[in-house]
């Protein structure tokens, strides 16, 4: 029983039917695509456009209409200024520099001057990194020329590059400034 075939009739394909929609256009009969036929689409676009420009600006000519039908939204509005514009001899009129200087003076009155801010400290990163890197790179350094082979001086030129990026790496991007 356990040798029989398992039934296929699920897997069987089911067959499927293609209806055509539009029909193939045929030389002649008037849906056919033709260069006669795009000019005459674009005639007839320019005569609606032409149209649609005519009833636009005739509606441009007759006065709006305001009834108490057309909503408050729709209404033009009337803005009437309160406060006209300054001239330039006017009492009123406000000066920049004149405002400019008025601030100035009240800044020294204030005493805002007479308290200089603090110098900022000196950083103490340079003089750490170069502790820490001379000694290390003249240690290495030693060790090239105590130990000469090409071998020895290939990877202390290595280890000095890798060193070097390293720390400036460190103390400048990664640590802030103390």
């Amino acid at each position: 029983m356990d040798d029989e075939k398992p039934s296929t009739k699920q897997f069987v394909l089911k067959q499927k039917d293609i209806i055509p929609i539009d029909q193939p256009a045929r030389p002649g009969d008037g849906t056919a695509l033709s260069v006669q036929l795009i000019h005459k689409m674009n005639q007839v676009a320019e005569e609606k456009g032409r149209r649609a420009l005519k009833e636009h600006e005739d509606l441009r000519k007759a006065p709006p209409i305001v009834s108490s039908v057309t909503p408050h939204v729709l209404k033009t509005k009337d803005i009437d200024p309160i406060d006209k514009a300054a001239q330039a001899g006017d009492e009123e009129a406000i000066l920049v520099p004149d405002l400019l200087l008025e601030n100035r003076v009240a800044e020294e009155e204030s005493g805002y001057g007479a308290v200089k801010p603090r110098k900022r400290r000196v950083s103490r990163r340079n003089r750490d990194f170069f502790l820490i890197l001379v000694p290390v790179d003249a240690a290495i350094i030693a060790f090239m020329i105590k130990y000469f082979t090409v071998v020895i001086f290939a990877f202390g030129l290595g280890a000095l590059a890798l060193i070097t990026s390293m720390m400036t790496w460190i103390m400048f991007m990664v640590m802030d400034d103390y």
